[in-house]
């Protein structure tokens, strides 16, 4: 019972909130029960009196109901009055004690900051779902009048088959011993001993069978991880998927790995903490590793975690090359590796091309370190078949495989084509669409061959079509263009620079056509899946098609200015074989690129995938 002015704010609000006050006060877990049953809402949040709350703690603490399957409980992150970190999610041992995990350390630390199974989370600031809340019957009385309630619940709700999540971006100040002191000896605090043998009475076949004895495997502990395949993935920083192909395809198969139920750690080799981008992995329940403490410590660390690690996935070769050794040396996992595309072999097509000196000397480079990387790995993938085709002449024991690039939700691809058809029924909304005509080119010009695409488009392919075509509307997107493209910008030329992945949708729907005037590349190219995906036209080069069999049916193919020009008028001016190639490009899609179609391809090597290939996820909602 509250003495403080509590009912007189929450009658002053009105409507939304209600006050139940109890005539005598029945401590904390009676309190609660009673209160509980007043509640309306789909959810339960306890909240102590003895808290402050940031900024979207509620939203947080709510989010990983809706992100995951089987969530019966998630609680905040705890911070002492001082900043420091109070608990990170609790861990319980073998003898019933409990440890508030990573108490009095520096709360923004990597270890402190995903999203993850706990044994429990102290009752300073939970959310459980009313039902289920009714269904257990809440906090289980035999501990009145308060402590080990909150690690019954979590103990409770994992016999029911439900998960206790820890949502570290819901932070929560608790000023803790306020309400029931400190002193285990005196008042309310002493029931803390006595409650811990009714816990170890009730629990102790769980105590002995899923915990460790006290302080021992804190890294397996931490994340209730003790019976998950673990997984370490680096790359050159954490991935940006709204920037580069490269970093789409590394978030598509980092959220594959913790949908299927491993327990990922991801080290970007400039370990900076990108604050815009480092939360979409965090919320996953991907430990991202960052920060100067971790700086030229990379051999310490998988010297002390290697023995946990079940799998490496390594990206692109000027990464893997500084890592893969002290894998092999402190780690029995496999090594995965991911090569993007061939860089030698794309160097040589653009040698042919442009006959540069220089790229004769980056070709032997290449060509050596991806040789020695292959020899320490177990299993090479490249996204194009005749990349894998020409690794496997290389390497003995057929180790090289194709892994597509791009991941997509059946359910998103299904929307597409929903719209599609729809459009066949009524009108086509492009020809109602006022205005000229939009032609879309995208990829990011830090990629050189992108940048001579978009030159080559400019200068010799859109004269053509201004033949047939009058007027029309060419828009290059994509982040850091250098001045050769920047300069291209004209009246009806536009160059966005980077944008935004609703801005890139909008331009997507809005194109007429979508064209990839690729001279040389190597591997798949992302921006041809990407306009398939959303259901575009496309006109591409040859050298778009590497890696894509079956594709030449789905789209428009020329490498000659005057062809090209001609392929676009041709989609421009027939709406009926727009929405047919249209159409086709998204049936190859479904089949080559839908996220049950990553996960078929990779589960021979990962076996944990298999259930996500046939749709089945295991953790995470998708």
């Amino acid at each position: 019972m509250s003495s403080d002015e509590t009912a007189e704010v929450f009658t002053a609000v009105g409507g939304v909130l209600r006050c139940i006050t109890h005539e005598v006060n029945e401590g904390f877990i009676r309190n609660c029960n009673l209160s509980a049953q007043q509640a309306r809402g789909d959810y339960v949040v306890l909240l102590n009196n003895d808290t402050f709350i940031l900024d979207g703690w509620l939203d947080e603490l709510l989010a990983p109901f809706k992100r995951f399957a089987a969530v019966g409980l998630t609680g905040s992150k705890l911070l002492m009055p001082d900043g420091s970190l109070q608990e990170a999610g609790g861990i319980i041992w073998q003898n019933a004690s409990g440890w508030n995990f990573g108490r009095g350390q520096d709360p923004t630390l990597p270890e402190f900051n995903y999203v993850k199974d706990v044994d429990y989370v102290s009752g300073a600031a939970i959310a459980i779902p009313k039902r289920i809340w009714d269904e257990i019957g809440g906090f289980d009385e035999r501990y009145v009048p308060a402590y080990f309630d909150d690690s019954d619940l979590a103990f409770t709700l994992r016999a029911k088959g439900l998960r206790t999540l820890y949502a570290p971006a819901s932070q929560v100040i608790h000023h803790e011993g306020i309400t029931h002191g400190t002193d285990v000896a005196a008042s309310t605090k002493a029931y803390q001993q006595a409650n811990r043998a009714k816990f170890t009475e009730k629990w102790q076949s769980a105590l002995t069978a899923e915990q460790y004895p006290d302080g021992e495997e804190v890294f397996l502990a931490r994340d209730r991880s003790r019976f998950r395949k673990h997984m370490l993935v680096v790359d050159h920083y954490i991935p940006q998927p709204d920037r580069d192909a490269g970093s789409r395809t590394m978030f598509s198969y980092v959220k594959l790995f913790a949908d299927a139920g491993l327990q990922v750690s991801f080290w970007p080799d400039n370990l900076y903490r990108d604050r815009d981008y480092v939360k979409a992995l965090q919320d996953l329940g991907v430990e991202v590793l960052y920060g100067p403490q971790l700086v030229g410590r990379f051999t310490d660390w998988i010297a002390e975690r290697g023995r946990h690690l079940d799998y490496v996935f390594l990206s692109r070769a000027h990464v893997a090359t500084n890592y893969i050794g002290d894998i092999r040396a402190h780690s029995p996992a496999k090594v995965l590796y991911y090569g993007h595309d061939l860089t030698y072999e794309r160097l040589a097509r653009e040698y042919a091309l442009t006959g540069q000196e220089k790229i004769k000397q980056e070709i032997d480079f290449w060509r050596d370190l991806e040789g020695r990387i292959w020899e320490k790995s177990d299993v090479i993938y490249y996204p194009a078949p005749d990349e894998v085709e020409a690794v496997n002449r290389l390497v003995p024991g057929e180790r090289a495989h194709v892994l597509i690039p791009y991941t997509y939700p059946d359910r998103e691809l299904a929307a597409i084509r929903s719209r599609i058809s729809g459009a066949s029924n009524s009108s086509d909304p492009r020809q109602a669409r006022r205005g000229a005509p939009a032609l879309l080119f995208v990829g990011g010009f830090q990629h050189r061959p992108n940048v001579d695409g978009a030159r080559w488009l400019v200068h010799q392919v859109l004269p053509h079509l201004r033949e047939t075509v009058p007027e029309f509307l060419t828009i290059l997107a994509g982040s850091k263009p250098p001045a050769a493209v920047s300069d291209l910008a004209a009246e009806d030329v536009l160059v966005t620079g980077y944008i935004t992945d609703p801005v890139l949708e909008w331009f997507y729907r809005s194109a007429t056509v979508v064209v990839a005037p690729l001279r040389f590349g190597g591997g798949v190219k992302g921006k041809i899946v990407e306009a398939l995906r959303f259901g575009v036209p496309l006109v591409t080069t040859t050298p778009g098609l590497q890696g894509l069999n079956g594709i030449a049916d789905c789209i428009e193919v020329a490498d000659t200015p005057e062809d090209f020009a001609e392929a676009i008028a041709r989609l421009i001016e027939d709406p009926a074989l727009a929405r047919e190639r249209a159409l086709r490009g998204l049936d190859f899609v479904e089949h080559e690129f839908a996220y049950t179609a990553a996960a078929r391809h990779l589960s021979a090597d990962i076996p944990e995938l298999a259930p996500l290939a046939d749709g089945r996820g295991i953790l995470c909602n998708r």
